[in-house]
């Protein structure tokens, strides 16, 4: 599942990690030719988090797509 969101600033992604942080599934932040650990706060500082980003989630544990699309609406991350 792939969803558009964006972060904004640097106090909205350590809002998303700590929403993102205890998903078993593998989470994927893509902009451009980039792709990081969208549970690592390191790797999303390194990409241009102020623009729309793809998060892309890979479920290992059944649910979690659902979770996160409605944690990343809930908390005004998801682009419409």
């Amino acid at each position: 599942m792939k969803m558009q969101i964006k972060i904004g600033n640097f106090d909205r992604v350590k809002e998303f990690v700590e929403l993102v942080r205890y998903f078993d599934s593998d989470l994927f932040l893509k902009h451009g030719r980039y792709v990081i650990d969208a549970q690592s706060i390191m790797g999303i500082l390194s990409i241009s988090f102020d623009k729309v980003l793809e998060l892309e989630i890979i479920e290992k544990s059944a649910g979690e797509k659902d979770k996160l699309h409605l944690l990343m609406k809930e908390h005004g991350f998801l682009v419409d």
